[in-house]
């Protein structure tokens, strides 16, 4: 072997070799970003499971709102109930039915 086919293959073993230490610090460096992607999830679902501030809390403000509304609906059925009694009330006085 001459001195020149034995450059070329150190080049070879070189560039090889800086191939092997690239594709090794780039899978670390991968394992780092997904460990942090990670911890990121895991911190979102348990925001999101809180009962205080998360979806949880969330449906419990929705279902007070539901029946928030739903007093305010019969309040109102009540209201129209007695209006309408009164008038039929007055109606029957003026017309003279007792």
């Amino acid at each position: 072997m001459e001195v020149g086919d034995a450059a070329q293959w150190a080049v070879v073993i070189f560039v090889m070799v800086g191939l092997v230490a690239t594709w090794w610090r780039n899978g670390k460096s991968q394992e780092r970003r997904a460990g942090a992607l990670e911890t990121e999830v895991k911190h979102i679902k348990g925001i999101l499971e809180d009962k205080d501030s998360g979806l949880s809390a969330l449906k419990q403000g929705i279902n007070e709102f539901r029946i928030h509304c739903a007093k305010i609906s019969t309040s109102i059925a009540e209201r129209v109930s007695k209006h309408d009694k009164e008038i039929s009330e007055v109606k029957d006085k003026v017309g003279g039915k007792k």
